[in-house]
């Protein structure tokens, strides 16, 4: 019976590694033709439960299946006007790092760069260093925790419970402490940037997953026992 119930768990940590992953490279850059038109491909049914991912992705999916000759222009320029900070509110840019909504000047490359450089570091998880986007980037933040959950189900999978537990962890504070920390103020500055459903529904769906996801690590670390201090040692 533990066994299966880790295999559900394996299953249910390589679910969220895939969508994690596509979050991440929702936000990453302006998205291709082919790109928009994968998503458009998307179902609903596929998609984490909960209320606010469903809702978010239909209106994206809405406005995609409606189509129009400028429907890729106009999602990209809706892109770099709010992400790449074009555009300000109240003087403030939407640039998705959390630098800029946790740094007491609210500039790219600061001390929370290197800090989360560090975590990285400590698991062996770096991008490319031709990159030229700062490694406390949503885009990389979210990858960071697709990586760990792969890891942490081929822990379950191999029996290795220490480390999964070491793992989750890692993740649970990383995630309170990295992206939900800056999200909603991002969220709130990017809101009243943006023009189209498109990114719009993607901040809704993102900020419910975010919780989702939160309250499934915190299940795993229940049903594991993880230490408490692994991710102290992990930032260390």
């Amino acid at each position: 019976m533990q066994e299966a119930i880790m295999v559900g768990y394996a299953d249910l940590l390589k679910g969220h590694s895939a969508f994690l992953d596509m979050l991440a490279r929702l936000y990453y850059k302006p998205l291709s033709q082919e790109e928009l038109d994968a998503i458009a491909q998307l179902s609903v049914d596929d998609l984490p439960e909960d209320a606010r991912v469903t809702d978010g992705f239909s209106e994206m999916l809405a406005y995609l299946h409606r189509g129009g000759s400028t429907l890729r222009q106009d999602v990209n320029v809706d892109y770099t006007s709010a992400f790449y900070g074009i555009n300000s509110y109240e003087g403030q840019v939407a640039h998705p790092c959390e630098s800029v909504f946790v740094g007491e000047e609210g500039l790219l490359m600061q001390a929370e760069t290197r800090t989360v450089y560090r975590i990285y570091k400590a698991e062996c998880i770096k991008k490319d260093p031709e990159i030229g986007i700062p490694d406390d980037h949503l885009s990389f933040e979210l990858q960071f925790l697709s990586k760990m959950c792969e890891r942490a189900a081929a822990a379950l999978e191999t029996g290795d419970m220490a480390e999964a537990a070491r793992n989750i962890a890692v993740q649970e504070a990383f995630l309170a402490e990295h992206i939900q920390a800056w999200f909603p103020a991002m969220q709130k500055v990017a809101l009243h940037l943006l023009n189209t459903p498109f990114y719009k529904g993607l901040l809704k769906a993102t900020e419910g997953y975010l919780e989702l996801l939160a309250a499934d690590l915190a299940d795993v670390e229940s049903a594991l026992g993880a230490p408490a201090d692994a991710s102290e040692e992990s930032a260390a």
